[in-house]
């Protein structure tokens, strides 16, 4: 005769309270208690910057005029992390420069303490001529600790035509309040400076039309809530 054991009960409690004794570890071990919080230096060589994004290898293509790179960089002496976002000391900073161009600036950046400690950097947008770019970021502490990474950033010409790939409301849609907001998305961003009551037209079956554009946000065009409604002549 088969024997059937009984089914092992579900603990979620147990688990819930293993995920949440872990979380306070971490938290702990990154500084989240009382006493020194002071972030203890990672081994050699400690003195490191990466570029992540857009690519995290040595060359990257687009077709854009701009490029906003993302990474990490290494932690200085004198750090801390009370909390999950941490303390850096004076005199830390992450630029960048294209010697391409001969531009540079700084990035945005704060000291990660929740999985890893390690400074997270962000680029404003970097301009881009024609061509490899040659972009180097540098990280550098009061010490006069330095590390840099270079990424070459080739811009080829935009050979993509634009399309509308959807519209919201979609076609056809009924009982649509007057107040709704026509979103548009393309299949690759667009230039501002193209869009505008003269090449984007809204029409009814009156017909009428609508304008009053608030711009681009990412690959959205959105109607703003104010715009302007006028009978054409039939």
């Amino acid at each position: 005769m088969n024997k059937t054991l009984p089914a092992r009960p579900q603990q979620p409690c147990a688990l819930f309270l293993f995920v949440l004794v872990s979380l306070i570890v971490m938290l702990a071990g990154c500084g989240g208690g009382g006493g020194d919080d002071a972030v203890a230096p990672p081994p050699a060589p400690s003195e490191f910057v990466r570029i992540d994004a857009p690519t995290s290898g040595d060359t990257y293509q687009t077709d854009r005029d701009m490029v906003l790179l993302e990474g990490v960089s290494f932690v200085p002496d004198g750090s801390s992390c009370p909390w999950i976002v941490g303390v850096l000391p004076a005199g830390y900073d992450v630029t960048w420069t294209n010697s391409t161009t001969g531009s540079s600036g700084g990035t945005s950046f704060y000291l990660g303490c929740l999985l890893q400690v390690h400074v997270i950097w962000e680029s404003y947008q970097i301009p881009l001529v024609m061509g490899a770019n040659t972009i180097t970021v540098k990280a550098t502490d009061a010490a006069g600790n330095v590390a840099t990474d270079t990424l070459v950033v080739t811009r080829v010409p935009d050979v993509t035509v634009p399309l509308v790939v959807s519209v919201s409301p979609v076609e056809g849609a009924s009982s649509v309040p007057v107040n709704t907001s026509v979103t548009f998305t393309f299949n690759e961003e667009m230039d501002p400076a193209s869009i505008d009551a003269g090449t984007i037209t809204l029409r009814d079956n009156v017909p009428a039309w609508f304008g009053g554009w608030r711009g681009l946000r990412g690959h959205r065009l959105v109607s703003g809530p104010w715009r302007v409604c006028g009978l054409l002549p039939p």
